[in-house]
């Protein structure tokens, strides 16, 4: 007969110590796939750092972007949509993001008069609540650095532009080459040039190009004090990341993060 000691000492307890380390692990893994997974393709969050919105955000607004929504939709007119800086579009991928409210879509024709925005010839039906500090400047008073480059506008009477549409198929030529250069230079890069009114890429002829993507005509809520698609034309499909959807937490700008809480606007939806 064989006689087992009851002495003998077991590794059960550590067996058992290690398996519950190894379960916490896997759970705190497993809760931070969940949270980046949520961030990268749901909900991320953003803070306001300037008043180009007023009065739909303010300085200081923490807001939560629905990067979910546009996997299902299109961006439509009147969202206020989180989108990649302009100089992304080009080499400086660490620039900031923008926050500004879609007013032309794809195929519209945008028109500001007085400040106020035209929509294929109609008033814009929900504007958000635009500010306007100043009086319109007169259509005669043009001025520089406005989209399209050599454009005889001003920030208050702007346009008529159209957005493009992908599908569309634009006729290039020395006259339009200021407005679709930026589209066309994204889609198709090369080495371009204008030779006898002639767009010329790598030396070739290019007479037509196809649009390949959508883009979107953007403004601030504050008009008078908001860079946007006046200055820097279209925004792709691409480049927007989702829609801003509510304020989840505000303060005064430079106070600490609860010193100068405005209560009013926490949980406020964005419209």
């Amino acid at each position: 007969m064989n006689l087992v000691p009851t002495d003998r000492p077991t590794d059960a307890p550590r067996r058992r110590g290690r398996g519950a380390t190894i379960a916490y692990l896997k759970a705190v893994a497993l809760a931070l796939a969940v949270v980046l997974a949520a961030r990268a393709f749901v909900f991320e969050a953003y803070r306001i750092p300037t008043s180009s919105m007023k009065n739909t955000l303010q300085p200081g607004d923490f807001i939560v972007v629905n990067k979910l929504v546009y996997l299902l939709s299109d961006p439509a007119r009147n969202d206020v949509i989180v989108f990649d800086s302009p100089r992304s579009w080009g080499e400086d991928a660490a620039a900031a993001n923008y926050v500004k409210r879609v007013v032309g879509a794809p195929g519209d024709t945008v028109r500001l008069c007085d400040k106020r925005a035209l929509v294929n010839g109609e008033p814009l039906p929900i504007e958000g609540a635009p500010i306007f500090f100043g009086r319109p400047r007169s259509a005669a008073d043009a001025r520089d650095g406005l989209f399209p480059e050599g454009a005889r506008w001003n920030e208050d009477q702007y346009g008529p532009v159209v957005a493009p549409k992908r599908g569309d198929l634009v006729r290039l030529s020395a006259e339009n080459w200021s407005a679709w250069r930026a589209v066309v230079t994204r889609e198709a890069p090369g080495r371009y040039e204008i030779r006898d009114g002639v767009v010329l890429r790598n030396g070739i002829p290019l007479l037509v190009h196809r649009v390949r993507e959508d883009y979107y005509f953007v403004l601030g809520d504050n008009r008078d004090d908001s860079l946007d698609s006046r200055y820097w034309g279209f925004v792709p499909r691409s480049a927007i990341q989702g829609r801003a959807e509510f304020v989840y937490w505000s303060r005064e700008p430079g106070d600490g993060f609860f010193a100068g809480a405005r209560w009013e606007r926490v949980l406020k939806s964005v419209e």
